[in-house]
């Protein structure tokens, strides 16, 4: 967990000593997204898209546009996304609000992923020109963007892209649609961009919610009062994120601003645990191999402390392991799957994925609600009457462990109905 990682020690010793415990929690309760499944999990969604919808696709990295006074955070309304006039003389004329992305967070991250994913399918381009994308023929224009926490910049960069009058124009005539893409996002960020006309659809990997849905009442309430506290006498602002997202999701390539500030603020002599634009990447590796406390955590929230023993849980495959997780979770009438995602600290498809191995192993039913079977592989898990065997099994193409199979060893579907059905 990152609370036993050296940097997150490090952060924390910033803490007066009676508010260690609950620093410690705010660390350790962070979602981990490493580039590998940051850019898999929207490869899989963009080919979905493109499954779905006819015609080329022109993908944007959202930035913010341009201040014309940083003081006083003005925003320079005459400069257009795109060039004033297409240059007929040049059709690969791009956008010029990209030039310095290189090396720096979120936005520098969706444009590397935009231009190697447009390599690999001959429909999508990264960051046209107008003129490109007229010769093309672009059907859907799609920002994307790694967190949409209070939906406030998404919103101005769809709004900037839209005022261009070649665009409008496309749009109005039909032939160009926006879409928004975002690894990341919250219930109230998806409802601002719900709210605007111009977006056609919304895709996401992963849900936030405002802080963390494990989290107790008791647990939420010192939360907020830590960040809170520690944000006035630093005078770090954002003390729960910008707009006050609370989201808590860490990338490689960074620590959004939607997170509290205590997180990525580096102000008056407070060392934050990653800075806005900082590369995390280290530091998410270490913090990994820890998430086996959290799952354990979890499970005790959900009232299954038993499960955590180390005579069971620690011995189980870690496939076996979520499948419990997601169990226990459904038990507590959790069946939404972004509902569980968040809960899990998983991207939406995953959760997707272990629930219709449950389906097949007959332990959910189609609406998610816990089965028969399902409260029996339960019960027999808290109980430990499962076999003391630990052995690896192939079964409904994935390893599932002795100690979670009927007692006959079955292999079919449908799991025993006896007194435990493990």
């Amino acid at each position: 967990m990152l609370s036993n990682t050296k940097r997150g020690k490090k952060w924390l010793e910033q803490f007066d000593a009676d508010d260690v415990e609950s620093a410690t929690l705010l660390l350790d309760s962070l979602i981990l997204v490493d580039q590998a499944t940051l850019e898999d999990e929207m490869e899989k969604t963009l080919d979905d898209f493109l499954r779905e919808h006819r015609g080329p696709v022109a993908l944007f990295a959202a930035v913010e546009r341009p201040k014309r006074d940083r003081r006083k955070r003005l925003t320079d309304f005459s400069k257009l996304f795109f060039p004033h006039q297409i240059n007929q003389n040049n059709p690969n004329r791009k956008p010029e609000n990209y030039a310095s992305l290189e090396n720096t967070g979120s936005e520098g991250a969706m444009l590397h992923f935009c231009r190697d994913y447009s390599k690999k399918k001959s429909r999508v381009l990264s960051h046209p020109g107008l003129e490109q994308m007229r010769k093309k023929k672009v059907r859907w224009i799609v920002c994307m963007d790694d967190v949409i926490g209070s939906g406030n910049r998404m919103k101005e960069f769809v709004e900037w892209i839209y005022e261009d009058k070649t665009i409008r124009s496309w749009h109005s005539f039909g032939w160009t649609r926006i879409a928004v893409f975002s690894f990341a996002a919250s219930k109230f960020g998806r409802e601002v961009l719900e709210s605007i006309g111009m977006i056609s659809e919304i895709m996401q990997c992963q849900y936030l919610s405002e802080g963390r849905d494990i989290w107790t009442q008791n647990e939420r309430r010192s939360l907020e009062a830590l960040c809170l506290k520690y944000a006035r006498e630093k005078d770090l602002g954002f003390p729960l994120g910008y707009k006050s997202a609370f989201s808590m999701i860490l990338f490689s390539h960074g620590c959004p601003n939607t997170n509290p500030a205590v997180l990525w603020v580096k102000k008056n002599g407070w060392l934050p645990l990653v800075t806005g634009i900082g590369r995390a990447a280290t530091l998410l590796k270490e913090g990994v191999e820890g998430r086996k406390t959290q799952q354990e955590r979890l499970l005790t929230i959900l009232g299954q402390s038993r499960l955590t023993k180390p005579s069971l849980f620690q011995r189980l495959n870690p496939e076996s392991q979520k499948l419990l997780l997601l169990l226990s979770c459904i038990a507590k009438k959790k069946r939404k799957v972004y509902v569980l995602g968040e809960m899990l600290g998983v991207p939406i498809s995953r959760v997707e994925g272990w629930c219709q191995r449950c389906r097949k192993l007959g332990w959910i039913d189609e609406n998610n609600i816990l089965t028969l079977g399902g409260r029996n592989a339960l019960k027999a898990a808290r109980r430990n009457k499962c076999t003391g065997e630990y052995e690896l099994l192939i079964k409904m193409d994935f390893y599932f462990p002795v100690s979670l199979r009927s007692p006959a060893g079955s292999s079919s579907v449908t799991p025993w109905k006896g007194s435990h059905g493990c």
